[in-house]
């Protein structure tokens, strides 16, 4: 394999995201990578707060970044700002289709509104019954 001019070397860990609207936004993968990885650590030792802190870096860092997304979702999830998660893992679904996150993704957003329907008609049982 031939080796790269250095212009393209420099760009290691950079991408180019074309936003809608014509826009690039630099982002820096290996960064949002780190936060990531801090989150997690984090979200293991159960600081949602902490976490949520650096997912949310993360996101930042490179806004098509699934897994931060994802990561970002659960987090809020944890801290009772369900709309905020649904948000979240439908943007890890929408910036990386077919990805493992998105799947996940996918599959806690059905979670989360099937448990809000099961509240929902317990609450409608419960006022039916007053």
């Amino acid at each position: 394999m031939a080796k790269q001019p250095k212009w393209i070397r420099r760009l290691t860990g950079t991408l180019e995201a074309i936003r809608p609207g014509g826009k690039i936004a630099k982002t820096h993968h290996k960064e949002a990578s780190g936060y990531l990885e801090q989150g997690r650590r984090l979200y293991n030792k159960k600081d949602y707060s902490g976490a949520e802190e650096l997912f949310r870096e993360a996101v930042h860092a490179d806004t098509r970044y699934p897994l931060a997304h994802y990561y970002l979702g659960l987090c809020l999830y944890k801290r009772d700002k369900a709309e905020d998660a649904l948000k979240a893992w439908e943007r890890a679904i929408e910036v990386g289709p077919g990805s493992d996150a998105a799947f996940k993704a996918d599959k806690k957003i059905e979670y989360a509104r099937k448990k809000l329907n099961l509240t929902i008609a317990e609450l409608e049982s419960r006022v039916r019954r007053d």
